[in-house]
């Protein structure tokens, strides 16, 4: 059955396994289209069950989908968005070593 129109997601990098489950169950009976926003320089629930994989693996079930990359920030000055970025790269570079 076609009960649902549009599936919406926001944060999916913060979602947890079960939480992924349930979109995927959603989402198979959506008649439209399945919509996700995420960011995986934010995921911060890991301590929940929380994955960045969560977005791989949605690129991966629904491979048509759209990507549309948002880049400006409207929140935070261009300084501590350098900082982050920054920051972001050496943990990155820690993570590829296999320090973490």
């Amino acid at each position: 059955a076609k009960r649902h129109r549009h599936v919406l997601v926001d944060e999916l990098q913060d979602a947890s396994f079960a939480q992924c489950l349930l979109l995927r169950l959603l989402a198979d009976g959506a008649a439209g289209t399945v919509t996700a926003a995420a960011d995986d320089d934010q995921a911060i629930h890991r301590f929940r069950g929380a994955a960045t994989k969560n977005i791989h693996d949605f690129r991966a079930e629904w491979p048509a989908a759209t990507v549309v990359r948002l880049e400006t920030s409207f929140r935070s000055r261009e300084r501590i968005l350098a900082s982050a970025a920054e920051l972001n790269d050496e943990r990155k570079a820690v993570s590829e070593l296999g320090l973490v």
